[in-house]
């Protein structure tokens, strides 16, 4: 009898781990489309902006207790100019970034992207604060065989 009872319980045990496995109705799929509409006045009128950011050196950190970094910065001004709170997200990888800005869980995606044609699919891009400069860097003994600054 505790023998069966215990086969009983695992096979229950086993059965409830593999339903709850399963994906239910309310768990979507990759966002790649927006589902929420929001312009900049509803924004104002909610009285906050959503920031999805990466914790990464330069974008967003936190340095003795204090909240720190390029984006963050130019995210607060933005705040302030637009006389609205500033909530941070932080994510976990660009998928999931985009996701969560298409389903309206973000109202800005602050990441150090690069522009590509499969991402214009997903989101809009503005311009880049800042434009990347490529550098190269050489052994003083390789310098004597470098025809340009190209090479």
């Amino acid at each position: 009898m505790t023998q069966r009872c215990g086969w009983l319980i695992s096979l229950l045990f086993a059965v409830s781990c593999l339903y709850s496995c399963q994906k239910s109705a309310d768990q979507d799929e990759f966002a790649k489309e927006p589902k929420v509409e929001l312009d900049l006045d509803a924004i104002r009128k909610r009285g906050y902006l959503t920031v999805l950011i990466d914790n990464n050196s330069v974008s967003y950190f936190i340095y003795k207790g204090r909240p720190m970094g390029y984006e963050y910065e130019l995210l607060k001004r933005l705040a302030r100019d637009l006389n609205v709170e500033l909530k941070i997200k932080l994510i976990a990888g660009i998928e999931q970034a985009i996701d969560l800005l298409n389903k309206g869980e973000g109202d800005i995606l602050a990441f150090p992207l690069t522009i590509t044609q499969e991402r214009t699919q997903y989101m809009a891009f503005t311009d880049a604060p800042l434009t990347p400069i490529r550098c190269w860097f050489k052994k003083a003994s390789q310098l004597a065989h470098a025809t340009s600054t190209v090479d």
